[in-house]
Order: C-alpha cells, then structure tokens, then sequence
C-alpha cells in the first residue's frame, strides 16, 4: 500500500480514519437520543390512552349508577 511506504500519507490516512470513527461515533449517539426521545414519547401516549380508556370506563361507570338512581327513585315514587 501507499500508506506503507509513504509516512506522510499514512499519517494522513489514520486522520481521516479518526475523524470517520468520530462522525460514526457522533451519529450512533445521536441516533441513540433520538430512539431515547422516541420511546419517551411513545410511554407518555401509551399512559395519556390508558388514562383516556380508564376515564371513560369511570364516566360508564357513573351513568350506569345514574340511571339505576332513576329507576330507584320511580320505583319508590310508584310505592308512595
């Protein structure tokens, strides 16, 4: 190789293999983050679903006994 017998070029081309294992380096990290905020994101909408489902079972809930009150309460209206 050209590197082998040339120390100027050899020189030149462990700079360049450093500074691409540098930008390699960099973008794995980067990518590293970005798979970090992606999968942060995707908890907090699995959470905000969850709380969603759970409120409208809450709100089901609460109009079922609603609407038990009313029966209740003409069913005892009707025995008065």
């Amino acid at each position: 190789m050209i590197t082998s017998t040339n120390p100027s070029m050899n020189s030149t081309a462990e700079k360049i293999f450093a500074a691409n294992s540098d930008f390699m380096i960099a973008e794995r990290c980067r990518i590293r983050e970005d798979n970090i905020i992606h999968e942060r994101r995707m908890k907090e909408a699995l959470a905000e679903k969850d709380n969603k489902i759970e409120e409208s079972h809450l709100l089901g809930i609460v109009t079922f006994i609603y609407y038990i009150c009313l029966i209740l309460l003409q069913i005892l209206i009707k025995i008065d």
